[in-house]
């Protein structure tokens, strides 16, 4: 799925909430990232915050990045 993002073949988000669904609060501590970044889109549009839509994709597909460096893809 990461690479699928670093790729341009799917969306920030939708990595985010696959990892959501699939991965959830419980799993690995390496995952988790993306599992709260898909609570902060959640929130994104909702409340303001210092951050919005256009840097919860960058802070994906940096996590995205940094997984298949860690050789998690």
């Amino acid at each position: 799925m990461s690479r699928m993002v670093a790729d341009g073949r799917l969306t920030p988000r939708a990595l985010a909430r696959w990892a959501h669904f699939h991965i959830g609060h419980d799993g690995p501590a390496e995952l988790q990232l993306l599992v709260e970044l898909d609570d902060a889109y959640d929130i994104v549009d909702e409340v303001e915050t210092d951050k919005n839509a256009d840097d919860l994709d960058r802070d994906v597909l940096t996590e995205a990045r940094r997984l298949l460096a860690d050789g998690i893809p």
